[in-house]
């Protein structure tokens, strides 16, 4: 995603920058909508150690493909790379994966992060447990149609009777607010970012998964001990605390990056 979103960067125009980003956010998540289905079916009529495998191999083909087929989209000169020259024929650079977390101390770009995650929380609160909640009230065993359930979050195609259909129809309109939500600030970070658009995407999607990381593991515990009523209403009231922190950076966000300048993009460099 880091890598997509910097090359998105590298190649459109200011004005263009947020639509290319939301088609391509957009096809990114077809893989998360429909992959619940897959992975239900997968386990219900074949098996669950071959559907890892399969994933390891398409994971290690995608990698081929990148490494193959993607160039460098960098503009030359704005990296310095050029100007680096090595003593040795074969040099090793060394790379440090934490370093795009620091520019997480910058007030406006630490708010939308954690503003991103506590937003898509709700995603996780509702489908995590889809089986516990959904899946007992309905009495659906079938691993393949508890699947299929997910697929209102992210496609918007629902079918049953008025009651299952209700609650598919909720998982898609909170599905599409979650999208509404996550695409404006994945353009955010590219354009006050610019020339450094895939380490903040690297910093903000790290972040938020290891947010969500520690939602997912505490979601069956908490139905089971506050109930579902109570575990909607806390995601629920975490959303409401991230728009906050949405609208605070639209007012203040010229003050919050005053505070710590990390690079920020200008008109004039993006």
């Amino acid at each position: 995603m880091s890598l997509g979103v910097g090359v998105i960067g590298d190649i459109y125009k200011l004005e263009e920058r947020g639509t290319s980003i939301g088609i391509f956010s957009s096809a990114a998540l077809i893989g998360l909508a429909i992959s619940p289905f897959l992975g239900g079916a997968a386990s219900q009529y074949w098996s669950w150690r071959n559907l890892h495998y399969s994933l390891a191999a398409w994971g290690l083909l995608e990698m081929l493909l990148i490494k193959l087929s993607l160039p460098e989209t960098s503009h030359p000169g704005s990296m310095g790379i050029e100007k680096v020259k090595s003593r040795r024929r074969f040099h090793i650079p060394w790379v440090n994966p934490l370093s795009s977390l620091w520019l997480l101390r910058s007030p406006n770009l630490c708010a939308i992060t954690f503003a991103s995650s506590f937003v898509i929380l709700t995603d996780y609160a509702l489908l995590v447990p889809l089986s516990y909640t959904i899946g007992v009230r309905y009495g659906i065993t079938n691993a393949a149609v508890i699947g299929a359930c997910f697929l209102p979050n992210g496609l918007g195609n629902f079918s049953g009777s008025i009651g299952l259909t209700l609650n598919l129809l909720c998982l898609y309109t909170n599905g599409m607010g979650v999208a509404l939500a996550l695409n404006p600030i994945r353009a955010y970070n590219v354009d006050v970012m610019h020339s450094r658009s895939a380490e903040i995407t690297a910093a903000y999607t790290a972040v938020r998964s290891l947010i969500l990381s520690a939602v997912t593991a505490l979601i069956i515990p908490s139905i089971e001990r506050i109930g579902v009523g109570w575990t909607f209403n806390i995601a629920a009231i975490l959303a409401l605390v991230g728009q906050g922190m949405i609208f605070l950076t639209i007012r203040y966000g010229d003050r919050m990056r005053a505070i710590v300048d990390v690079g920020f993009s200008t008109i004039d460099s993006n």
